[in-house]
Parts: structure tokens; sequence; C-alpha cells
């Protein structure tokens, strides 16, 4: 397809393009591929890197660095289907772990729901370490946690 995708970071004041990133995660979710979605509160509360293409949105990670220790977490990532396989992803996670590097973290955690192959498969691909699996009220979860040089 030889698309050329822009990364950048998402103003979470603007409500247009927080409804639309939550649409992208709610549709993705859908599909199940993901967990629950995220708010729009929440989008509003973490900080969001997007994939453009066309000038909108196709893919975006919602990440949040905890203040007592600065360990960043990724919190949920979705791509629309027809940029999937294209390295949206990979751009997004990278561009992540570059940002949390330089706000101080020395490494990324995430929680992927056990069922989610492709999401697991994903993040082990990127450098995440699987740590351990907890039970959930409803579903097992697998904790994955990326070393950040």
């Amino acid at each position: 397809m030889g698309v050329e995708l822009e990364i950048g970071s998402v103003d979470t004041s603007d409500a247009v393009r927080v409804h639309e990133i939550y649409v992208m995660f709610r549709r993705a979710n859908d599909h199940g591929f993901l967990g629950m979605p995220p708010f729009p509160p929440a989008i509003r509360g973490g900080r969001v890197e997007a994939a453009h293409w066309n000038n909108r949105i196709v893919g975006a990670v919602l990440w949040s660095q905890r203040k007592r220790d600065g360990a960043a977490r990724l919190n949920t990532i979705a791509v629309q289907a027809m940029f999937r396989r294209r390295g949206a992803a990979r751009a997004l996670i990278e561009r992540m772990c570059d940002l949390a590097r330089v706000a101080g973290a020395t490494e990324v955690l995430t929680s992927v729901i056990e069922a989610n192959v492709p999401m697991r498969t994903l993040i082990s691909r990127h450098g995440f370490a699987h740590l351990e699996m907890k039970q959930s009220t409803h579903q097992r979860i697998a904790i994955y946690r990326r070393e950040l040089a």
C-alpha cells in the first residue's frame, strides 16, 4: 500500500481529536482487539501519540507516567484495520517509548487480556518481556515490561 504516516502528539484539549480517537478505540474494541476502550476523560488525562494519514488519525497510543516512580504505562493502542501490518503500531510504540525515556522513565509497563493474542504478539516483538499473569474478575491479564535504555 506504500502509505507514509506521520506520527505526532495530540492536543488532548482538542475535543474533536479526542472524540475521533475515542471512536477509533471503540471500533477496535467492537472487533475484539482491545480490552475496555478508554473514555474521553481518560484520553484527556493521559498522553496521546497518533499516526496521521491524509490529515486523519488512523492509529493512536494512550499512555501515562506514574508520579511515584516515573514508570511509563502503555494504556491502550489501536490502529484502523486498513493500516494494520504496515508499521503504524510499531512506530507508535517506539515514539511513546522515546518520549517516556526523555521524560525520565526507565521502564514501560502494560497489561493485555490473555485472549488478545495479536496484541501480546505485537508487544513481545517490540521489546516487552512477559512478567506474570494475574486474574481479574472476569479474565486473565498478562503483565509486560520493557526496559528503556
